[in-house]
């Protein structure tokens, strides 16, 4: 049985992992008002960057794969903001759904 060094860079994402999940836990005890959803949002975003760059080890990819992951990206992006597009362009429906009435006892 022999033992695996890890590389810095590993050891460094896992204590910044580890600090952005304590931050994440304190915040969620302070009231941020309209902000909580944004500042929660943005420190997920950081730590998948952190994920998928160290230990999925994308950083030391080539080139192509990198792009590969950016033109992914960029479909997701697309896509979400149509959805967004189609959601606010939307008028309300001209009837309202019908409701039975209620029964009679």
């Amino acid at each position: 049985m022999s033992s695996v060094a890890f590389p810095r860079s590993v050891t460094w994402t896992g204590v910044a992992l580890i600090a952005l999940w304590l931050a994440s836990f304190g915040l969620s005890f302070v009231d941020l008002g309209d902000a909580a959803l944004v500042v929660a949002l943005v420190i997920a975003a950081v730590k998948a960057v952190l994920v998928v760059a160290f230990f999925m080890e994308l950083a030391y990819e080539p080139f192509p794969m990198k792009l590969a992951l950016l033109s992914a990206a960029a479909m997701l992006a697309i896509l979400i903001a149509l959805m967004a597009a189609d959601l606010v362009t939307r008028d309300t429906p001209p009837l309202l759904p019908y409701r039975a009435p209620a029964p009679q006892s």
